[in-house]
């Protein structure tokens, strides 16, 4: 501010005059020692001051600030009496003149605090809300916001806080408080403004038709809130100061990244807003495909596919036009392919091999692919409500959905073919519903759905580049990270004994990773348990504990693959075959393949040591991928020495760690 700066010259040149004219500096006179004497202490000074925080925020700036002033009194006390009264005088009027200027902003200001404190809670809350597609509890909170911290101003703005405007530090701690409360204020009512606009229920599918209109009207009051969202960040930006203290600006620093996290958010939802309608064939029929996969019977991108569906929408119309199994697909007689077809952990590649395949089944291609497991299905069950089953006699719930299509079926079903009904009933059943009813808003609908495509369990891809970004934005397409030079590893387990044996895997995974920046390596180890709980001795159903390759019953055989970004020197196992095959790098990743043969009621350990160069010019950064299995491994990651927070390792899905 202008005003600073003018305070400030004055205030250094009234020091430098007083301390200038003191009587100690006429001994000094006709030499340089004076002037060389202030370059000196100006330096020190300049540097003390400017060292950052040390001990107490301001600390170094008191540091070069008091000795200045302190000086400065004492050269007004050594003035002559005369002088040293007219100075202690003026001294004595600005001091008095600055405490009254204090108490008038401390009046406004214990006014202004209960209303200021709540009203930035609640912004930060409604900025929350409205990340995670609250709109209903991001406009209530939006506007309490706006009236607490229109209050606060009306406080801050009262004239017994305007002399403060003139005081250093405490000018900018006010300024910042009363053009960031005005600024949110503004924004808060004309966000309240743009979601009173948004109407949820013009934007639900209703009897298997959506509004696209209703979709592209979103754009101009979408265009409005991020622009809001855009000058609030500015007002941040504008009243951030190094004169405010740390605590002031850790909090601004809060505030900044909550808006920030918003703006991606509002990025997202315009490029929705952009690519939707023509995804729900705003020009023309659009055609897609849907996986239905098992984790009991493990692949590389969770489960295999039993089911499919074909999917057609026209102007928001929803229609289910194929629907089989996935031996149908096989019209070449190549069952293998389509048994293997989630093999890669890297969904486009996925759905690349459907998309290929599917026309010599159809005859026409689709437009998108994808992919839901067991899990997603139960998901949409709470959406459709329960099925009463004619294939068996079962109630298909929320609650009992999972575990019938991944074990309770083979108790309720007598024979194969019963099974295969039973899976077929729920599936369509389901998907039919799904297209034929009314589906949640939006906003509920991604708070249903989110959990499940960041575990991995629902995925998508789009044939045009233009909609396959919108599904990457959306974090739905399944991909692995692209690692920039950094670490990643992924455990990949794919089912070879063409069972449901992978409902009774599990294990833990310990990945211990040492790194030197000054050459840029890095070695690791990967302790790898796997343990099959499968019951000794079981025969039926076999297509549970049978397998296609002659082990004992109960046996679970795997390819254990391990994409690693550094590369594997030594694999030992405790009894396993020997059979290692390394492949040649996928997606950035090594891939290192060992067969397994794992008993019933046995557990197996894989060793295996790693090395090479990463970037660590910035830090350690890595990205660890959980498969989204019955029950995910139990992921435990040390970095030089020092264990990385494993709460949320456990759960299926990508986990960042950033150092």
């Amino acid at each position: 501010m202008i005003i600073d700066d003018f305070l400030l010259v004055v205030t250094v040149s009234a020091c430098i005059w007083l301390i200038a004219t003191a009587p100690w500096a006429r001994r000094w006179q006709r030499t340089l020692r004076p002037i060389i004497t202030a370059l000196v202490v100006a330096v020190v000074l300049q540097v003390v001051a400017r060292l950052g925080n040390i001990l107490l925020h301001g600390f170094t700036a008191a540091l070069g600030v008091v000795p200045v002033l302190l000086v400065t009194l004492l050269a007004i006390h050594r003035q002559s009496g005369h002088h040293r009264l007219k100075l202690w005088s003026a001294f004595g009027a600005v001091a008095a003149a600055a405490i009254l200027a204090m108490i008038g902003l401390g009046v406004a200001a214990a006014s202004a605090r209960p209303d200021l404190t709540n009203g930035a809670e609640t912004t930060m809350e409604a900025l929350q809300a409205l990340k995670l597609g609250d709109f209903d509890s991001a406009r209530d909170g939006f506007r309490r916001a706006a009236d607490l911290l229109g209050s606060a101003v009306d406080d801050l703005e009262t004239p017994w806080a305007q002399p403060s405007r003139f005081l250093p530090v405490v000018a900018q701690h006010r300024r910042a408080a009363s053009d960031l409360a005005k600024s949110t204020e503004s924004v808060s009512r004309a966000i309240v403004d743009v979601l009173g606009e948004i109407d949820f229920d013009r934007l639900r599918v209703v009897n298997g038709t959506i509004d696209i209109g209703a979709i592209t009207a979103l754009h101009d009051p979408l265009s409005r809130l991020y622009e809001a969202l855009a000058d609030l960040r500015s007002t941040v930006d504008a009243v951030d100061s190094q004169w405010l203290v740390d605590p002031i600006r850790k909090r601004l620093a809060t505030f900044v990244r909550e808006i920030d996290d918003e703006q991606v958010e509002g990025e997202r939802a315009m490029l929705a807003v952009q690519r939707t309608p023509a995804m729900l064939g705003a020009n023309g029929p659009r055609v897609y495909f849907i996986a239905f996969t098992t984790p009991a019977e493990s692949r590389g991108l969770g489960g295999s596919m039993g089911n499919w569906a074909e999917v057609t929408i026209d102007s928001g119309r929803f229609s289910v036009t194929g629907f089989g199994r996935t031996a149908d697909l096989a019209v070449d007689g190549n069952t293998e392919r389509w048994e293997r077809v989630t093999s890669s952990p890297h969904f486009p590649d996925v759905a690349k091999s459907i998309a290929e395949g599917y026309p010599a089944f159809s005859g026409h291609d689709v437009d998108g692919v994808f992919a839901m497991d067991v899990y997603t299905v139960a998901a949409f069950i709470k959406m459709t409500g329960p099925i009463d089953l004619t294939s068996a006699v079962q109630t298909v719930s929320v609650d009992n959905a999972a575990t019938l299509l991944l074990s309770d079926q083979y108790a309720v079903a007598q024979n194969g073919a019963e099974r295969i009904d039973l899976i077929e009933e729920v599936a369509g059943t389901t998907l039919g519903r799904l297209l034929t009813t009314s589906l949640p808003a939006p906003p509920d609908l991604v708070e249903l759905l989110s959990p499940l495509a960041t575990q991995g369990r629902l995925d998508g891809w789009a044939r045009r580049p233009s909609e396959q970004e919108l599904f990457q934005q959306m974090r739905i397409s399944g991909e692995l990270p692209v690692l920039h030079g950094g670490d990643g590893l992924a455990i990949v387990v794919n089912n070879v004994g063409n069972n449901k044996i992978d409902y009774y895997l599990t294990g833990e995974v310990l990945y211990s990773v040492d790194t030197d920046a000054a050459s840029g390596m890095a070695t690791a180890g990967i302790e790898i348990t796997l343990r099959n709980s499968a019951p000794a001795g079981a025969l039926e159903p076999a297509i549970v504990f049978g397998n296609s390759a002659g082990a004992p019953p109960g046996t679970n055989l795997m390819d254990l693959s391990v994409y690693s970004a550094l590369p594997v020197t030594e694999v030992t196992g405790d009894g396993q075959p020997p059979a290692t095959t390394v492949d040649v790098p996928s997606h950035g990743f090594n891939i290192t393949t060992r067969v397994l043969q794992i008993s019933a009621l046995s557990t197996t350990h894989i060793h295996m040591e790693l090395a090479g160069p990463l970037d660590l010019s910035v830090g350690y950064h890595a990205v660890i991928r959980n498969g989204a299995s019955v029950i995910p491994l139990k992921m435990t990651v040390f970095v030089d020495g020092d264990p990385i927070d494993e709460s949320t390792m456990a759960l299926a899905g990508l986990h960042t760690i950033d150092l």
